[in-house]
C-alpha cells in the first residue's frame, strides 16, 4: 500500500461527553455564528448538537475529520470514524510517466471515460506512461489507448509504440508493438487509437512506451479495458476499503472535531502500517493545543492510548511511519 503501505484504518475514541466546568451559561446571548442563518438561537428549529451523559461511548464515531494530506479521492481521512474498522491493504491507483509520478487530480484522466481529459507525456527517447493498480488486478483480455499527438516540425513520420503488462509490479512483458507513420508529417496534431490483446491472466499494470523524433508531447486521453466484449472498469473506488492513506510518510495531522467539549479517556488507533512516532493532541478551541499522550512506539496494529484531557478537538500529530512509507 515498488508497493507502498497505508496506516490509519480507524479511530475510537472514548470517553464521557460532559460540558466544560467554565463553559458560557445557556441563558448568556449569542449569535450562532457570522454568516449562519438564523442568527438568533431562538429562531432555530433544527437539530442541534449537546453534550451526551457521563457513559463511556466512542466521541468519535462519524465525526468530522481533516487531515494534512490525502492520496486521493477515496482513501479519505473521514474513513477513520465511518466506524468500520479495515484490516486488508486497500486497492490505490498509481500512474507514473518518464518524468515522474502523476499528481492525485489528473491520475484518473486516462480511465475517466472523458475523451477531453488527458495525461500528457513528454515527448522523449524513453518516454512511457504507465498505470499500476496496488492490491487489486485488471481482469482483461483487451487493451486500447487512445490519444493525440503533437508534432512540432517536419521531420522523421516514424513512431512506435510498445505495449507492455506486469502481474507482479516487477517485470513487464511485451503484448504488442506498433510501428506506424503519420500520414501528414507537418507540424500540428494528430490523434491515435490503438488496440491489442492481452495475454491470458491477471495483470495490475500496463504500460505504453513510446518513440518518435517529430512528437514533442503525448497527450493521453484514455487507457481502456475488455473482457469478452465487456468494458472492464480500473476504477479503484470499485474495491472499497475503509481507511485513509497518507499522501507521503513523514510530518502528518489528522484532526478530529468531537462538536463538544469533552472528557477524553482512551484513544484508539487501528493501523496498517502505523506511526512509529507521534503524539496525541487535544484543543478546546481548534488554534491551542496540549499534549495528552504520546504514541507507543511498538509495531503493533493497534495502539490502545490511555490518557487524562478535555477537549473539543483532537489532533493525531504524525511524526515517523514504519519504512517511511504513507501512514494508513
Amino acid at each position: 500500500m515498488k508497493r507502498l503501505l497505508i496506516p490509519m484504518l480507524a479511530i475510537v475514541i472514548l470517553s464521557a461527553c460532559q460540558p466544560a466546568p467554565n463553559s458560557p451559561s445557556t441563558d448568556t446571548p449569542y449569535t450562532r455564528g457570522i454568516g449562519v442563518y438564523p442568527g438568533d438561537p431562538a429562531e432555530y428549529t433544527g437539530p442541534e448538537l449537546v453534550p451526551g451523559g457521563p457513559e463511556i461511548r466512542n466521541l468519535a464515531l462519524r465525526r468530522p475529520v481533516r487531515t494534512s494530506s490525502n492520496y486521493d479521492f477515496n482513501l479519505t481521512g473521514q474513513l477513520v470514524t465511518d466506524g468500520s474498522i479495515s484490516r486488508q491493504m486497500p486497492c490505490y491507483l498509481e500512474v507514473t510517466t518518464h518524468d515522474g509520478e502523476v499528481p492525485a487530480c489528473d491520475r484518473e484522466r486516462i480511465i475517466d471515460g472523458n475523451p477531453l481529459s488527458a495525461i500528457d507525456v513528454r515527448g522523449a527517447p524513453k518516454a512511457f506512461l504507465r498505470l499500476r493498480l496496488h492490491s487489486g488486478y485488471i481482469e482483461a483480455d483487451h487493451f486500447t489507448v487512445t490519444g493525440r499527438a503533437l508534432l512540432a516540425s517536419v521531420g522523421d513520420p516514424h513512431f512506435k509504440m510498445v505495449f507492455e503488462a506486469c502481474r507482479d509490479g516487477r517485470e513487464w512483458l511485451v503484448f504488442s508493438t506498433i510501428d506506424g507513420m503519420f500520414q501528414d508529417p507537418s507540424p500540428g496534431e494528430r490523434t491515435f487509437r490503438f488496440s491489442a490483446e492481452l495475454p491470458t491472466g491477471q495483470f495490475c499494470g500496463v504500460r505504453v512506451r513510446f518513440s518518435s523524433e517529430s512528437v514533442i508531447k503525448w497527450e493521453v486521453s484514455d487507457f481502456s479495458f475488455e473482457k469478452e466484449g465487456e468494458a472492464v472498469s480500473v476504477l479503484p473506488s470499485g474495491s472499497f476499503t475503509s481507511v485513509w492513506r497518507s499522501a507521503e510518510g513523514g510530518p502528518q495531522t489528522l484532526d478530529v472535531d468531537l462538536g463538544a467539549d469533552s472528557r477524553i479517556e482512551r484513544v484508539r488507533l487501528h493501523w496498517i502500517n502505523q506511526a512509529r512516532k507521534g503524539s496525541v493532541l487535544v484543543s478546546r478551541d481548534g488554534v491551542r493545543w496540549k499534549k495528552a499522550a504520546s504514541l507507543p512506539e511498538d509495531s503493533g496494529q493497534l495502539h490502545d492510548i490511555r490518557c487524562q484531557a478535555r477537549g473539543r478537538y483532537v489532533r493525531i500529530d504524525l511524526e515517523q511511519s514504519r519504512g517511511d512509507a504513507p501512514y494508513i
